[in-house]
């Protein structure tokens, strides 16, 4: 319940989502309301809340950039690139060994778990032996395809589709250093 309000919140606040849409009974339930910006994790294992920020300015001083995308599926290579094509990695099917190098990290929320098939075809991920391990496949998956279409291995990767996207599909932020490595 945690993620899929704070998850909602965030689309409210961008405008992704109006507030008068939402009532309780839509949290968790009404999967046609959620944000392509949000991810967000809550846990047994967490002490405290932490909020993270993360947005382009043309007042900052940084040369990094974040850009997004959604997957529509976890094997969407073009949804993948079109993510890093808002992060201003313009250019063909795959990454450039110099573009590989510009990359600083990449976040995905992967969603895969949230439905039982991709592309009209069943998963495993919700077979009896690996239902509580569904979230962890998800993520393995998304860091297979995310990493070898970027050739890098920082991505940090979460699991859960609580009104993060589409059911089914990846949120992708590449943060990216603009003007190349220093």
């Amino acid at each position: 319940m945690a993620k899929a309000s704070s998850a909602l919140g965030v689309a409210v606040a961008l405008k992704e989502v109006d507030r008068e849409d939402l009532t309780e009974d839509s949290i968790n339930k009404d999967h046609s309301l959620y944000s392509t910006k949000a991810s967000v994790s809550a846990g047994q294992e967490q002490v405290a809340a932490r909020v993270i920020v993360m947005g382009n300015t043309e007042e900052s001083s940084s040369d990094l950039y974040i850009g997004a995308g959604v997957m529509e599926d976890a094997l969407d290579l073009q949804g993948l690139r079109n993510a890093f094509v808002d992060a201003g990695m313009e250019g063909e099917a795959f990454l450039t060994e110099s573009q590989q190098e510009q990359i600083v990290n990449v976040f995905v929320n992967a969603g895969a778990d949230a439905i039982g098939d991709v592309r009209g075809r069943r998963h495993t991920m919700h077979t009896d032996a690996l239902a509580m391990h569904a979230g962890i496949l998800a993520k393995a998956v998304a860091n297979a395809v995310v990493g070898s279409y970027v050739g890098e291995t920082r991505i940090l990767c979460s699991a859960g589709s609580e009104h993060q996207g589409p059911q089914g599909c990846n949120l992708v932020a590449p943060v990216v250093r603009l003007g190349g490595v220093q």
